[in-house]
């Protein structure tokens, strides 16, 4: 109420000298808190034998719950503006997660399995007896509680055990200038990917998934390369079987190319990145969202959303000959962005309504930091609206 906000991060890798990582997080604000625990025995090692995992997390925040402008809170399907009302929504989990190294001590592929458990529980409160919209209506608020609405599948309590297989190769190279901007980093060759399956559902203890009979997550990734550069293929899914009600699938394929040439110490450097991605029942809080660090600067972090997304990213930067007091190593990049998200039943479609812009901005790289992403000072125009130009500072996402 009074504006206050309190941020507190602690991250020690090695803990007291040993192989245990530990990470505490707390942010709390006017409008909710966000609080997160972790400590674990990652594997700093391909040759590490086992590896263990316990994460705890909470919050509470008013997020935007987003609805198809054909659904039954839509007054036009082929509106180009997300629809959504603000409820507030609590969230709790914990996870166990212990891992053993089945095959690879002596050849070239690391294959690690598993076995682990995640318990939440998560809450909305709907305003009664009317929500407000985005677009200023005011409408009944029961269509979201009545019925197998997103909502009744979520809340509650979900419990999944499930079962873990992951794969990596041993090949990898030392570069520059791909995923981050300055210090020399690891890019980890060839296939790998890593699957969880487990029972969900009533019969292992949740109240939330009547239906619910299976759930599933599988992500496979795979660098190569690619002439003077790297090749991403990168594919992510996840989602639940069961009753018609308790069905639903989120997937995400993403491709990108960055290249490097010219000086060694200098080059210049090309960034391309493509994704699709789709499901079904995403409405709420799970939609695909495209915004800030997904897609479109001149959008805000959850601009635009639905249960279609499709972007395209294109970079062209050059790494300067100057370094902000020997700690940032700075470039410049100009770049073009093209990217929707929609609901299926919505009367858009790409690339027809597709959103356009062009930026130019500034790239700082941390030089004493292995593990600090790149930070992104942007000018991005809206080519389809006109106006501008938007000034953003990021520093998640591939872009």
């Amino acid at each position: 109420e009074n504006g206050s906000f309190v941020n507190f991060n602690f991250y020690q890798r090695r803990l007291f000298g040993t192989h245990w990582l530990l990470d505490l997080k707390l942010s709390d604000r006017s409008d909710g808190f966000q609080r997160h625990a972790r400590i674990q025995r990652p594997f700093y090692t391909m040759s590490q034998t086992w590896g263990l995992l316990v994460e705890a997390a909470s919050s509470e925040l008013e997020p935007r719950y987003y609805l198809s402008n054909a659904g039954p809170a839509g007054d036009d399907p082929a509106r180009d503006q997300s629809l959504y009302t603000r409820m507030q929504h609590r969230f709790e989990i914990l996870h166990l997660r212990w891992q053993i190294r089945l095959a690879g001590e002596s050849n070239d592929r690391v294959i690690r399995g598993g076995v682990g458990a995640l318990i939440s529980r998560q809450t909305f409160s709907v305003p009664q007896p009317t929500i407000e919209l985005s677009d200023g209506r005011e409408v009944d608020s029961a269509f979201l509680t009545t019925g197998p609405t997103p909502i009744n599948r979520v809340t509650g309590t979900t419990v999944w055990p499930y079962l873990q297989v992951a794969t990596l190769g041993r090949d990898w190279v030392k570069t520059q200038y791909v995923l981050r901007y300055g210090p020399v980093e690891d890019i980890v060759l060839g296939p790998a990917g890593e699957a969880r399956v487990g029972p969900a559902g009533p019969r292992v203890g949740s109240t939330s998934g009547e239906g619910s009979r299976v759930r599933y997550s599988m992500r496979f990734v795979n660098w190569e390369r690619v002439g003077s550069g790297y090749g991403l293929l990168q594919a992510v899914t996840g989602g639940q079987l069961g009753d018609a009600a308790d069905w639903t699938q989120k997937t995400s394929i993403l491709g990108g190319w960055f290249g490097r040439y010219g000086q060694e110490r200098k080059p210049w450097l090309t960034r391309l990145v493509g994704e699709v991605a789709w499901g079904n029942k995403l409405l709420g809080t799970e939609a695909l969202v495209l915004g800030l660090d997904r897609g479109l600067r001149t959008l805000g972090i959850d601009g635009m959303a639905g249960d279609r997304l499709v972007r395209c990213n294109l970079e062209q930067g050059k790494v300067l000959p100057y370094d902000l007091f020997g700690f940032f190593q700075t470039g410049l990049a100009a770049f073009y962005d093209v990217g929707m998200a929609w609901f299926n039943d919505e009367e858009r479609s790409f690339p027809g309504d597709a959103r356009h812009e062009v930026g130019i901005g500034l790239r700082l790289g941390a030089k004493r930091a292995g593990s600090a992403g790149m930070i992104r000072l942007d000018l991005s125009w809206p080519i389809d609206e006109g106006g501008g130009p938007v000034l953003t500072a990021v520093t998640r996402g591939l872009f």
